[in-house]
């Protein structure tokens, strides 16, 4: 059971590590100024289907917008 839990807790890091390089390129795509921050119209513009709520639910300091942190843990799953 230990050596089970080891694997399936490799296998999470290992896809976490190759999916962060293109959350990081999604991130980047998305911020259309560069200024580091994507705001819910850039958001919008990267994720049309997306409704303001889950924009809202991954802003954890709820300055309006996405640092790199807030997107990796919030919407990083999808890439």
């Amino acid at each position: 059971m230990k050596l089970w839990l080891t694997i399936a807790a490799a296998a999470t890091v290992l896809v976490g590590c190759a999916s962060a390089p293109k959350a990081r390129q999604a991130f980047e795509d998305a911020d259309d100024d560069g200024n580091g921050q994507v705001t819910w119209e850039e958001y919008k513009a990267a994720f049309p289907r997306d409704e303001r709520n889950g924009f809202i639910a991954i802003d954890e300091n709820r300055d309006d917008s996405l640092g790199i942190s807030e997107w990796e843990a919030g919407v990083g799953y999808r890439f």
